[in-house]
């Protein structure tokens, strides 16, 4: 109990799906993808990175078949994190 502004929960996925069908009218695995964080010291509502201005098959973000590079890397997101966490210098990282 009183616990939740000590707390900080990250959930992480490595992959996220093409935006086009593949022969099979699934969808094969891509870059991407989105990682909640929820805490009692989180300040909720932003979203970091950029959605791309751009997904069209000629877009400088989309390498085929709907396959975006993310405009942030997903451990980018855990340096904030690990900043509430104590942690100060890149060899603490």
């Amino acid at each position: 109990q009183n616990m939740w502004n000590d707390v900080t929960i990250v959930t992480v996925s490595d992959f996220a799906r093409t935006l086009t069908a593949n022969s099979g009218d699934g969808s094969d695995h891509a870059w991407g993808g989105n990682y909640p964080i929820m805490g009692g010291r989180i300040k909720g509502g932003l979203i970091h990175g950029e959605y791309p201005s751009d997904i069209t098959t000629s877009g400088p973000y989309n390498i085929g078949r709907g396959r975006l590079i993310p405009t942030l890397s997903w451990e980018s997101i855990l340096h904030s994190v690990l900043q509430d966490m104590g942690v100060e210098t890149e060899i603490e990282m």
